[in-house]
């Protein structure tokens, strides 16, 4: 069996589709995959509030979610869009528990789904991710 760079296989028994979990080596993301679940995020739902707490972060698959903004005047506009090359709940890197954006799902699919603390205590452990 041929494997990539990073220690993926180069065939198709083990598909990643996350662009940020595919860029981890293959046993980093198993012991970190270890501590996700697989949701599905349904049309119009909402991931976060505004000034909500972080719970759960969202590795999306398939799902496409957008940030979204509330003006003084009450008019929202999306400030942001993630998908399957990114990570919902950038925040947690920055420091912060809460997200100022409403996090809206705009196309259904999957997403792995990982706990703040975990993530938090990742990065705070010098983890590849």
């Amino acid at each position: 069996m041929c494997t990539t760079q990073n220690g993926w296989p180069s065939g198709l028994d083990i598909q990643v589709t996350n662009g940020i979990l595919g860029a981890l080596l293959r046993t980093e993301y198993r012991r970190l995959v270890a501590r996700m679940e697989r949701v599905d995020l349904k049309r119009g739902a909402t991931v976060y509030r505004a000034n909500q707490n972080i719970e759960h972060v969202y590795f999306p698959e398939e799902a496409v979610v957008a940030m979204v903004d509330t003006l003084e005047d009450g008019r929202t506009v999306e400030v942001g869009i993630v998908g399957h090359e990114g990570m919902v709940g950038i925040n947690i890197f920055l420091g912060t528990i809460a997200t100022p954006d409403r996090a809206v799902v705009q196309l259904p699919g999957t997403a792995l789904r990982m706990r703040s603390r975990d993530l938090r205590a990742e990065v705070r452990f010098g983890s590849p991710l």
